[in-house]
This record gives C-alpha cells, structure tokens and sequence, in this order.
C-alpha cells in the first residue's frame, strides 16, 4: 500500500506567547526599560536648553517685468534670491560679530559675579586671561600661565601688557575671578554664518524668515536683530549710492542743457541784432522759464542737503564730546525743527536727573536711550 505523507503546519503564533516571553524574562525587560528612560531623562535635565530667534522681511519688487516678454524669462532670477544671498553675506556677518562683540567668550565665572565688559583687546598670540576681584572693586589680571599683566578697577580703562580691558559695575567677593577670551575673528564670523537660517516662506512669495538658535535667548535674539539691521543698513547705504549716482547724472544733463541755452541765446542774440525783432516767441519763453524754475529748485535742495550735512556733522562731533548742539540753520523744515527741538528737551532732562542721580541710573538710562535714537 502506498502511503502519502502530509507536510507539517507551522505553529501558529498568538499575543499570548509573546507575553509570556517578557513575564518568563522579566528582569531583563525591566532593566532595559528602567536604562532607556534614565538615559532620556539624563539627556533632558543635563543638555542646556537651546532657544530659537526669528525675524520675518518681506522683499519689495521694484524692478517690474520689461513688457510682455518679462513672463517669458524663465531664467532669470528671482529678487528675493539675490536678497538671501545679500542677507547671509560675509559682509553682514562681520558687522554682527563686531557690533555684538561675539569674538569675547566669558566662562568659568564665579557664582554671585556680576560685571560688564564694555571694551577688551589683546595682541597676544594666546588671548586668554584670567580676571579676579580684590578688595572693593579692584582686580588683577593674569595670562593663561599666570603671569600677571596688569591691576584695575571698575570703570577705568586697564592697559596692561598686550591687553587693553574695561570693567564696569563689577560686584562680587574678593577672590572670585572669570575667564575671558578674545576668538579669532574671522573663526567666529564663519561659525555664525553656519548657524543663521534664512530660507523663502512658501513659494514666490518674497517673504523671508531668518532664524537663529542659541543657548543664550538674549544672544539669539541680539544675533537676529542684529543682522536684520545690517541687512536695512546696507539697503539704505546702496539707495543712498543710486541717489548720489542720479544727482550726478542730473547734474551732466542741466550742465549740457545750460550749454545749450547759451548756445541759442547768443544765436538769438544774433538774429535780434540782423533782424531787429526783440520779443520773444511763447514756446522760447515758456522753455526759459521752465529750466530758470528747475535751476532755482535745484538751487534750493542742493542748499538743503548741504545744511542736512552740516547739521549731522556737528551732532556727531557734539556728541562725542559729551556736549548739546541743536541744528539752528535748519529751523524752517518742521521735521528737523521738531526732532531739534525733543533733543534739546531730553538733553534738559537728563541734566535735571544727573544733578541727583549717576549715569547707571534706570531713568537716565531711559533719556539717554531716547537721545540715542
């Protein structure tokens, strides 16, 4: 008889038989989840938190499409292209790094330490210094290797050997001490180039969105404004260069037209004395007129610059002498009349403040925050 062998079925698995492998290993399932959730919560508490800056700009398209063939450009770039480009530049970053001080890197301070550093530079190869309070608001300064070079106090330029420093509102035990150091600059504008975003919201929109990431939420938001100002600042500096380019050109052209009207003047000159006729036909006249105007406005704003000039000038130089100036030859333009006039005032405050209180005052701070702007 023949016989006929069925092959063998596979057992079939359930959840169950899972089960019962993790109560069989029980011990080493919960030692597993136990390493698992001490590793993340080890990671969450111990790793610093990492805060995010963002600021929006909308690009403006000035330059419009060259009649109906400016749909068929198809490559021709995009100007929120150029301006992502224009953004994220070397040139802005460096400007956000000087304006910043991003290149000072302050560590191992003491705790209950507080200053400002207002200035520091150094030309030694290895700018590293150690900085430790004395008794009242003294300090000394040391190299990396311990050599001192140079003693101050808080709210006096120290110039020591290779290091010029400035502490201000220095406040601690005597003995506590920080760190400070001077990165290389061009290391530390590539590092910050690395780490800012700027990217394209959606598609042909012209809106970009800048973003900046940091341990500190005040560097990352000081990083972000920072930038965005040197971006506005560099925009207003390239219009300023197309106005002055555009005066000159406007310049060239009332200087070939004067030449011309010259020119026909003394050939009319010349026709009047061969023909006798001594009045004017209305289009001659109406075309003196017009440039005599012209002339006259361009008189008058050529003036006005000049004075605007004059006026920035001497604000400047007051200034930085720690002294008032208040632009009188510009008293008939009510915008600059206006703005004179609110500086001289916040000037007169700040001086009625400083007769009872010092310059760290919060509210002599508020005045001269407002005559900065």
């Amino acid at each position: 008889m023949n016989q006929q062998s069925t092959p063998a079925q596979p057992d079939e698995i359930h959840l169950q038989d899972y089960i019962n492998v993790i109560l069989r290993r029980k011990t080493t399932f919960a030692a597993a989840f136990l390493a698992v959730v001490a590793a993340v919560l080890l990671f969450t508490f111990a790793v610093p938190p990492s805060y995010e800056s963002t600021a929006t700009l909308f690009v403006k398209d000035d330059k419009g499409k060259v009649g109906q063939m400016g749909d068929l450009l198809l490559n021709a770039a995009a100007p929120v292209d150029s301006e992502l480009e224009i953004l994220k530049s070397r040139s802005n970053a460096e400007k956000v790094v000087a304006r910043l001080h991003l290149n000072r890197n302050i560590d191992r301070r003491s705790d209950g330490m507080e200053f400002r550093l207002l200035e520091f530079d150094s030309t030694a190869k290895e700018p590293v210094y150690r900085v430790q309070l004395m008794d009242g608001a003294s300090y000394r300064v040391k190299d990396d290797d311990g050599n001192l070079v140079g003693e101050g106090r808080s709210g006096v330029l120290l110039r020591g050997k290779g290091v010029t420093l400035l502490l201000d509102d220095l406040r601690g035990k005597s003995g506590d001490s920080f760190r400070v150091a001077l990165l290389p600059f061009n290391k530390t504008v590539t590092e910050l180039r690395k780490r800012i975003k700027a990217v394209e919201v959606g598609k042909k929109t012209n809106v970009i969105s800048v973003t900046y990431r940091d341990r500190d939420p005040g560097t990352a938001r000081d990083v972000v404004n920072a930038l965005v100002q040197a971006y506005l600042d560099q925009g207003v500096a390239i219009k300023a260069e197309e106005a002055t380019r555009t005066i000159g050109f406007v310049e060239e052209q009332l200087q070939g037209i004067r030449e011309e009207l010259e020119r026909a003047e003394q050939n009319l000159e010349t026709y009047k004395s061969a023909t006798g006729v001594i009045h004017l036909d209305n289009e001659a006249a109406s075309l003196i007129k017009t440039l005599t105007d012209a002339e006259r406005r361009k008189t008058e704003a050529t003036l006005q610059r000049k004075q605007v000039e004059f006026a920035l000038d001497s604000l400047k130089n007051a200034r930085s002498r720690g002294r008032v100036y208040s632009p009188a030859l510009l008293r008939d333009d009510p915008l600059v009349a206006g703005m004179a006039s609110r500086l001289a005032e916040l000037e007169v405050q700040k001086k009625g403040l400083l007769s009872e209180s010092t310059e760290s005052h919060p509210a002599v701070r508020a005045v001269q925050a407002q005559i900065d702007e």
